[in-house]
């Protein structure tokens, strides 16, 4: 931006005006917020690592792909966090309020923000089977990975499908000095909640070309829905999803495997695979659940490479796998 100064023209950098603003904001005491007419609104969530929760959801209204917020002048990190609600299309900006009028966005009013828009700005279908049409997941083809779980997040049944080709692409990617496990773009991992053969209803993690995933909950009958709804309680998307895969607590039976993990308060905790597949190499090698280095809490690539170490050690490998494993150091 161009400002006049004694007769001369300066240029300041958007990034130094923005700090500039946000200060000015910040020293005007707790005056109460407009949204609607403000050009950088302070934002305090009070959360730990806070910079990366920011990041992850504003990158998300950028554009349908993503972006990077900063670089957009959505998100302003120098002088502290805020956001440029202008730079929100209308529909979303009028979910952006300052209900306390305390001159910021809290975090209960930021989660507002987002219940009311995210599903709109990522564009998330509205029906179940848009995703069924574009993976067309089944646990009976050789294209996906699919394992059975009880853990905490369901009473149910957790029936998990992931792409083959997303975790071979993980692995063949995977460097043991990094210990980072990258899905690519387009990835989509899909949990099914089941009771015995009936889905309640269906999980869906989508990779976005910016490096971050959406969540979203569709029901019993393939509808999207704001939250979960099995026991033992509601889990809303995508809020209560980033929480725990961006977090770092540890959840069993991930955190107890290759041991089997003890029951927890509403049942049974486990990973239902077969023993060759409770490999302690892989599993340490790996340590996925704990690292998380691309937000899966799941042990896919750990119970996928155990199934392939399986194979060596039965001498039915073949060549590619075998390869695989090699450049692996297993």
């Amino acid at each position: 931006m161009i400002l006049p100064f004694h007769g001369l023209q300066i240029r300041i950098p958007t990034m130094v005006l923005g700090a500039f603003l946000l200060s000015a904001l910040v020293g005007c005491g707790n005056e109460a917020l407009d949204v609607s007419s403000t050009d950088y609104a302070p934002v305090d969530l009070d959360k730990s690592n806070e910079e990366r929760l920011l990041r992850y959801y504003l990158s998300g209204y950028v554009s349908r792909e993503g972006g990077d917020p900063v670089e957009s002048g959505l998100f302003l990190v120098d002088g502290g966090f805020a956001l440029n609600p202008r730079l929100l299309d209308v529909q979303h900006r009028r979910q952006l309020e300052d209900t306390d009028q305390n001159g910021e966005i809290g975090w209960d009013e930021f989660v507002a923000f987002i219940e009311g828009s995210y599903a709109d700005a990522r564009g998330l279908p509205l029906e179940l089977e848009f995703f069924r049409r574009e993976a067309d997941w089944r646990s009976d083809t050789n294209d996906w990975f699919s394992v059975d779980i009880d853990g905490v997040m369901t009473e149910a049944r957790r029936r998990v499908y992931v792409p083959v080709s997303a975790i071979r692409s993980a692995l063949e990617g995977f460097d043991a000095a990094e210990n980072e496990l990258i899905y690519p773009p387009g990835t989509i991992i899909v949990g099914e909640h089941r009771d015995g053969d009936t889905v309640l209803e269906t999980t869906i993690k989508r990779k976005r070309p910016d490096g971050f995933w959406d969540f979203a909950v569709y029901d019993a009958d393939g509808r999207l829905a704001s939250a979960t709804s099995t026991g033992p309680r509601s889990l809303n998307a995508p809020i209560q999803c980033v929480g725990c895969h961006l977090g770092r607590r540890t959840f069993d039976p991930e955190k107890s495997f290759p041991a089997e993990a003890p029951d927890g308060p509403h049942g049974a905790r486990a990973i239902h695979v077969a023993d060759d597949l409770r490999n302690a190499e892989a599993t340490t090698l790996f340590d996925e659940h704990a690292r998380r280095s691309d937000g899966v809490l799941g042990l896919y690539c750990t119970l996928y490479t155990a199934g392939l170490l399986s194979e060596r050690e039965a001498g039915t490998i073949s060549d590619d796998d075998r390869v695989l494993l090699q450049h692996l150091g297993l």
